[in-house]
């Protein structure tokens, strides 16, 4: 089996091939991806809301829209990106690692964009030591 073929087993193929009953070949090749995008963050936003502080049902509700919105926003253009940086990577191998990724981060995107922040401050920092540019206190 050369990759190609393996490119085209997985989550999202299934996820096609099942909804192909429902919608029609064409429809499901359009669908099925999302399908898996909505399953992966999901399934991500369920660890999040368990981290989360006990709310109403609403609350619960909502957050799983807010979450599952912004995986379908954000999924297929991090997974177009990633595919293009690595060329081993596909953008259907993606697609539920990166989705599962937003939906287990939650409400916690400002602690993440911290957290790489300080990680871009720490790296400048070291340049700036290694070119000797910075003071020496």
């Amino acid at each position: 089996m050369n990759p190609q073929q393996y490119a085209d087993i997985g989550i999202v193929a299934l996820a096609v091939a099942l909804s192909s009953h429902m919608f029609g070949p064409t429809a499901a090749a359009l669908i099925g991806p999302y399908i898996v995008i909505l399953l992966a963050s999901t399934i991500g936003a369920s660890f999040a809301l368990a981290r989360r502080k006990k709310a109403s049902r609403f609350g619960g509700v909502f957050f799983f829209l807010r979450v599952n919105g912004l995986a379908v926003l954000l999924t297929v253009a991090l997974s177009a990106m990633l595919a293009d940086y690595h060329a081993s990577l596909t953008v259907k191998s993606t697609l539920a690692p990166i989705a599962f990724a937003v939906g287990i981060v939650g409400d916690e995107w400002p602690s993440v964009f911290r957290w790489i922040g300080s990680k871009i401050n720490a790296a400048v920092d070291l340049f700036i030591k290694i070119r000797g540019g910075g003071s020496n206190d």
